[in-house]
Formats: C-alpha cells, sequence, structure tokens
C-alpha cells in the first residue's frame, strides 16, 4: 500500500509539474507536428452561385459538434451562404467518431474545406487519428485555401512523457491557425479568416497571434473584402487590440453590447474592403453548443469604404456569442 501510495503522489506531482509552462510562448512550437501537414481537406459540394442580391454569413464555435442533429437543425433554419465554423471534430470518440464538417456539408448542400488544428491523442480509435480543427462552407466558387499556423503557440497541449494519452488529460499535437479561404461573390475577392486564437495562455499571446493575422492580411488591396471571424479568446473591446485592428482598417458589424456588462466577450466578426452590411444578429435561439451563432447579411460589393447600412459608419466592436470566462478548447 506505502509503494502504490509514493506512486500516486509522484504522477501527481508530475502533473501538477506542467501547469508552470501552460503560459509559455515560443515563435516556433517546441513540440513535434509530425503527421500534421498544413493543407487543407475539401468537403461537401455545391452547386455554385452566380449573382446575388445579398449573402449571409454564419460564424459560430460548435464545441466539437457533439449535439450534431441540433447543430445541423440551427444552421438549416438560417440558411446562410457562408458557414465558419470552430472546434470542429473529426473522428474523435467523443462526437461518435463523426466527419463533422464533411456531414454538415452533405446535409446543408454546400462545400468547402477542414484545417487540422490538433491531433487528438486521447480521442483516436482504430487506424484514424482523431482531428479538431475549422471549416469554412460557402455557396459560391472557392478560389484557394491554406492554413496560417501561428508561430506563437502555447505549450499547455503538448504531449509530456509522463502523462498517458487519455481522453481526460487532452494531449494533442499541433497548434492554433487561421483557416484562409479566398471566394468570388459578384465577380469580387472575398477573404475569409477562420480563426481560433489560444485559450489557455495570457492575452499578450492571444494578441501576437492576432498581429500575425493582421499582418499576412497586408497582402491584400484595400478594395478586396477580407473578414476576420472566430473565436477571438480575448476581449476585443480592450485598448491594444482595437488600435491593432483600427490600424489596419478593420470594422465590426454587430453593436456593442454595454460595456457596463461584467462578462468577457470572445467571438468577434471584423470586415475590410469595399461592402456594406445590414442586420447582425446573435442567434441565441440556437443551441447545440456554448457559444451563439453571430450572423450578419451583406449586400453587393461596392467600391466603397465599408459601413453599416443601419448607420452612417461601423461601430468600433462587435457583439459576442460567448458568454463567460475564456477558456475551453
Amino acid at each position: 500500500m506505502v509503494f502504490i501510495a509514493t506512486i500516486g503522489a509522484l504522477f501527481v506531482m508530475l502533473w501538477a509539474f506542467q501547469f508552470p509552462l501552460r503560459s509559455s510562448v515560443h515563435s516556433e512550437p517546441s513540440f513535434s507536428l509530425t503527421g500534421l501537414r498544413d493543407d487543407t481537406r475539401l468537403v461537401g459540394m455545391t452547386e455554385e452561385l452566380g449573382e446575388v442580391d445579398s449573402f449571409r454569413i454564419l460564424v459560430w464555435n460548435v464545441a466539437r459538434g457533439t449535439e450534431f442533429e441540433q447543430i445541423v437543425n440551427g444552421l438549416k433554419s438560417v440558411d446562410a451562404h457562408f458557414l465558419i465554423l470552430q472546434e470542429v471534430d473529426h473522428r474523435a470518440n467523443r462526437s461518435a467518431r463523426r466527419d463533422v464538417a464533411g456531414e454538415i456539408a452533405e446535409a446543408l448542400g454546400m462545400g468547402g474545406v477542414f484545417g487540422v488544428e490538433f491531433v487528438e491523442l486521447g480521442q483516436r480509435s482504430g487506424a484514424e487519428p482523431a482531428l479538431h480543427g475549422q471549416t469554412t462552407l460557402s455557396r459560391f466558387p472557392l478560389r484557394s485555401s491554406r492554413i496560417l499556423r501561428f508561430g506563437h503557440q502555447s505549450t499547455f497541449w503538448a504531449p509530456r512523457w509522463y502523462l498517458p494519452h487519455w481522453r481526460w488529460t487532452q494531449r494533442r499535437l499541433g497548434g492554433r491557425m487561421a483557416l484562409v479561404t479566398e471566394h468570388e461573390v459578384n465577380g469580387n475577392l472575398l477573404v475569409t479568416y477562420n480563426l481560433h486564437l489560444e485559450s489557455r495562455s495570457s492575452p499578450s499571446l492571444r494578441t501576437a497571434q492576432l498581429e500575425e493575422i493582421l499582418t499576412d492580411a497586408q497582402q491584400y488591396s484595400l478594395d478586396d473584402v477580407v473578414l476576420l471571424a472566430g473565436d477571438f479568446n480575448l476581449d476585443l473591446r480592450q485598448e491594444v487590440p482595437q488600435q491593432m485592428l483600427a490600424q489596419e482598417d478593420f470594422h465590426c458589424v454587430l453593436e456593442l453590447p454595454d460595456a457596463s456588462e461584467d462578462r468577457r466577450l470572445v467571438d468577434w466578426m471584423f470586415v475590410r474592403g469595399a461592402v456594406t452590411w445590414r442586420d447582425g444578429q446573435l442567434r441565441n435561439d440556437i443551441g447545440g453548443s456554448d457559444h451563439i451563432p453571430l450572423v450578419v447579411d451583406f449586400l453587393p460589393m461596392f467600391r466603397t469604404p465599408p459601413r453599416n447600412v443601419a448607420g452612417d459608419t461601423a461601430p468600433d466592436a462587435s457583439a459576442s456569442g460567448k458568454h463567460g470566462q475564456t477558456g475551453g478548447d
């Protein structure tokens, strides 16, 4: 019994030893990316649309897709032209080993891409690895897709020699990223950055990841429509990220909720370029995730600065779909 107690105490000490490392920042990940390629996988098929009078974009962290039927029913009720989804599982035990991206695409008759954020080492059963990432689906022609893997990463999720690959230890290979897609809408270029910034670290790391996205987006013309959307895990009402976005001419598409409310806001949508928008909504009526979908209608693209149709100018910050503290995946 003494031997067993000693071994148990040693394991607890080794488990606790990981936590001082959780906020470590590396310009390059210190863990192996073996088997994780920075390419994207095509999912679904769609009959591509031609000219449209307006188009709708939904952004949602679907919490791994575990409540699949509820999520699909909610997406059908929105009838969006673009779905920008985070925390999407592929063949993970916790989500019934579904190809969540592929099955959503099939259910809605859409096409797009899935990008791998992590290999989930504790969620695998059988020969195929369990994956976790982002997917962008659309009814418009897809020109190209790529993964922007951030140079700044936390070591929190990295495998450790003393930790078994159990479900509850949640060891992973990979790193946070933005799934970048280029689409053609009414003859214009629309670029989407489907992003998921780090939840298990300091705001300074998330700010560094946001800076990588803004730097990457500088390659596009100011006439091109560029959308930053997803789970920022960052309250962008703070001065530093607000200034970063404003300097690159990104505008929020939803009204800012009461700043006096004591809650963290982590899900956002920003746009730059020749486009107008209207009717931004938080769809609280849609369940299946601990986040709330953000839905925005955009008008045909014009060669004018971005603005909100409901008002004279775009607001400085967005509403959020998630209440509570930064955390989770």
